[in-house]
C-alpha cells in the first residue's frame, strides 16, 4: 500500500502545484491544452516524416494554406460569442474571389496599375454588404442565423457558378497574387527558377515537359509550344517563337483564334 500511494500522491502534489502556478499566472488550463495538442500532433508528424514536417519550407506552406481559414475563424468568433452561427462564410469567400477574378480580367485592363487595389476594395466592400444583407435578416428581422446563412450557403455558391460558367478566369493580375504569396509562393523565388532551370535543363536533353501554368512571362520562358483552353475547350496550339504574349492573352481571355484577333481586341487587353 505505501509503494503504491507514493506516486499517487506525488502525482496529485505535482497537479496541485500546477494549477496553483497556473492560478498564479491567471492561466486557463483549457487555453494551455489547445497549444499543447497542436504541439503533439506536430511532433508526432514530424517523426512520422522523418524529420520533414517541421522544416521551414513545410511551415511556410502550412501558414499559407491555413491563413485563409485563420482569417474566415478570426470574423466567426465575434458571430460565435453572439450566440450565432454562419454556415455561408465560405461561400461568401469564394464568390468574393470570384468577384476578384472577373473584375481583374473581364471588366479591367489586364495589367493595369490599378487593377489589384481597385479589385481588392471592390471586394472588401461586397463582402461587407452581403454581410449586412444577411445580418439585417437576422438583427432586425428575428429570423434565425442558421436558416439566413444556410440560404446564403447554397445562394452564393450558385451564383459563383452562375458568374463564371464553371471556366477558368485568368490571368489575374501579378500583384494581386502576390498578396497571397503569389503562384510560385510556396516554394519562393529561389526554388522556382530552381525548378525553371531544371525544366530547361531537361528540355534541352530532349525530354517532354507538360507545364501547366497562368503566368505568361514562364509559359513564354519555358515553353516552345502553347496550346491555351477557354470554358474547356481547346481554343489553339502555337508556337511560342511565333506569337506574342499580347496574341496569347487574347486567345486566354477573348477565347479566339490568333487568325481571328483584330487589333481593337488585342488594344482592349490593355
Amino acid at each position: 500500500m505505501t509503494d503504491g500511494a507514493g506516486p499517487r500522491a506525488q502525482g496529485a502534489r505535482a497537479a496541485g502545484t500546477f494549477r496553483r502556478v497556473a492560478a498564479v499566472l491567471e492561466v486557463d488550463a483549457r487555453l494551455l491544452a489547445m497549444f499543447a495538442v497542436p504541439a503533439a500532433i506536430a511532433v508526432g508528424f514530424e517523426f512520422a516524416t522523418g524529420g520533414f514536417f517541421l522544416t521551414a519550407r513545410n511551415l511556410f506552406n502550412l501558414s499559407l494554406q491555413t491563413s485563409v481559414v485563420a482569417i474566415m475563424a478570426t470574423g466567426m468568433v465575434l458571430v460565435i460569442v453572439s450566440r450565432h452561427i454562419d454556415l455561408s462564410v465560405g461561400s461568401l469567400m469564394g464568390l468574393a474571389g470570384m468577384f476578384a477574378a472577373v473584375f481583374q480580367v473581364w471588366v479591367f485592363p489586364v495589367g493595369a496599375g490599378y487593377n489589384w487595389i481597385v479589385t481588392l476594395l471592390i471586394c472588401i466592400a461586397f463582402g461587407a454588404l452581403l454581410g449586412a444583407f444577411q445580418g439585417y435578416w437576422i438583427a432586425y428581422r428575428a429570423l434565425p442565423s442558421f436558416i439566413v446563412t444556410l440560404a446564403g450557403l447554397l445562394a452564393w455558391r450558385g451564383a459563383s457558378w452562375l458568374i463564371s460558367g464553371g471556366v477558368t478566369i485568368s490571368p489575374m493580375d501579378e500583384t494581386f497574387q502576390k498578396v497571397g504569396g503569389g503562384l510560385e509562393g510556396t516554394i519562393g523565388e529561389t526554388w522556382s527558377r530552381m525548378v525553371g532551370d531544371l525544366i530547361k535543363r531537361l528540355k534541352s536533353e530532349g525530354i517532354g515537359i507538360f507545364l501547366i501554368s497562368h503566368d505568361i512571362h514562364d509559359v513564354f520562358d519555358l515553353s516552345d509550344r502553347i496550346t491555351v483552353l477557354n470554358g474547356g475547350k481547346v481554343v489553339d496550339t502555337v508556337r511560342t517563337e511565333e506569337v506574342t504574349k499580347d496574341q496569347v492573352l487574347g486567345m486566354i481571355i477573348l477565347g479566339k483564334r490568333i487568325e481571328e484577333e483584330t487589333a481593337e481586341d488585342l488594344a482592349s487587353l490593355h
